[in-house]
């Protein structure tokens, strides 16, 4: 069978990550998602992998050297899928995150299926495509519907038989199985051509899941990276230390580690579980790390620094002098001096001294971020984003959920509380208040 993955989506709701990167090359495990896809599907019995090419097409051909892949870049997903869908087929949207066993799951159903997770608090209907599912069967899929219409979300994982693929070719832009008074987009949706399926009474059969993230806002990188945290590091049972790599007699590791070619873990390094370092990593003088972290290839944390538990410290970091951080980082970041910080942290940013960021509102309630003009409150939204090769200021403290977009520079001591835009300066204006002074008012 073959596996067509789409990795071509602009990904505009995922700022400030996108700018410089396509939606799908976002690290989960220091590992860009579609790799890790190709990866799982290099295990199973596919007959080809075709990526489906578009917004930023050359970061996945970069992402995937080595493999083999067949790539197709597309003006038009509908032409595109109705050439490369001449028999049946796995589609794999390049911006969802799974395992290896739910991917299983799905390739070894008979028929057309389709992976889909259950709505809940955190996840509305009125938020994705969805469907009702009866029985394990899909019964009707809509486009974002009121709660009362449809009890699962479509998880972007699908087989479909040559009697469904046959209809792509002759499916409506835009959405048809919508609620009266909604506003569908004019775009292709397979969805839209798996619902005509149904209607002419071909079966899809549900795949219930609940370990699915989408990636498609930026919390969602970190709902990633906790839930990769989760499975691949909490779950060690045994030590994997590289005959290379050293670890001081002072250093006290309370877990089963990953430590990688020519790394070392120094003196007074406290390890309190589980952790994965990789390649040329140094974890020196009384750092601290707490269960179930991940440090990427040529970081160096140090100097009684703190990494708290699930947080993934991305390839050539350097994390020192006190800093102490919760949540992803990307590439060749810097965070040092005392500084306080919890989020998603791009490329190469310099974090500067004395940087905080809060994390609960003045009500201690659930922070909501705002996109394209909709409120979004989950776990995770009370997080800072911060875009690449941006340069933060001395003393910079970021409300909670603010984001802060790529190439952009700050001056010492503001109060971030808006998001902030791409390629923008930004300096604080100071009032000062200057009276006489000396030894005739005060001390003699």
């Amino acid at each position: 069978m073959k596996a067509i993955l789409l990795a071509g989506g602009k990904g505009t709701k995922m700022f400030p990550f996108t700018t410089h990167r396509q939606k799908c090359c976002l690290p989960i495990g220091n590992v860009a998602n579609i790799r890790r896809i190709v990866e799982q599907l290099e295990q199973e019995e596919v007959s080809e992998i075709v990526v489906v090419l578009q917004e930023q097409a050359q970061d996945v051909v970069a992402e995937l050297v080595g493999t083999k892949v067949r790539y197709v870049f597309s003006m038009s997903l509908i032409d595109t899928l109705a050439q490369e869908t001449q028999e049946d087929c796995l589609i794999y949207y390049g911006d969802i995150v799974t395992d290896q066993k739910t991917v299983h799951e799905v390739l070894l159903m008979d028929g057309n299926a389709a992976l889909v997770q259950p709505v809940s608090e955190e996840l509305h209907s009125q938020d994705y495509l969805c469907a009702n599912v009866v029985d394990g069967e899909l019964v009707t899929i809509y486009g974002h519907p009121r709660g009362t219409y449809a009890n699962h979300r479509l998880a972007g994982l699908y087989i479909l038989r040559k009697e469904v693929l046959q209809l792509i070719a002759i499916t409506r832009m835009g959405f048809d199985s919508i609620n009266c008074g909604q506003m569908p987009d004019h775009d292709y949706h397979l969805e839209n051509t798996m619902q005509m399926a149904l209607e002419q009474g071909i079966n899809i059969h549900a795949v219930v899941s609940h370990d699915v993230i989408d990636l498609d806002f930026p919390w969602n990188i970190l709902d990633a990276n906790q839930w990769y945290c989760q499975k691949h590091v909490a779950t060690r049972t045994e030590d994997e230390i590289d005959p290379s790599a050293k670890i001081s007699e002072s250093a006290i590791i309370r877990g089963k580690i990953k430590l990688g070619k020519n790394s070392v873990i120094g003196d007074h390094v406290i390890i309190k579980g589980n952790c994965e370092i990789g390649d040329d990593v140094k974890v020196e003088d009384g750092a601290i790390l707490y269960p179930n972290c991940v440090i990427g290839n040529g970081s160096v944390v140090t100097d009684h620094c703190k990494i708290n538990a699930e947080t993934v410290i991305g390839p050539k970091n350097k994390i020192g002098f006190a800093a102490e951080f919760a949540g992803v980082t990307f590439k060749g970041v810097a965070q040092v001096h005392a500084s306080e910080m919890y989020g998603v942290i791009g490329n190469y940013v310099d974090v500067a001294a004395g940087c905080v960021c809060g994390i609960l509102k003045f009500d201690d309630q659930k922070v909501s971020q705002k996109v394209k003009g909709k409120r979004y409150i989950t776990k995770n939204t009370n997080m800072v984003a911060i875009g690449d090769y941006t340069r933060t200021g001395i003393c910079n403290t970021f409300y909670p959920g603010v984001k802060v977009g790529s190439h952009c520079a700050m001056g010492p001591g503001l109060v971030i509380q808006h998001d902030i835009m791409d390629n923008q300066l930004v300096m604080p204006k100071q009032e000062v208040d200057v009276k006489p002074w000396g030894t005739d008012k005060y001390g003699w």
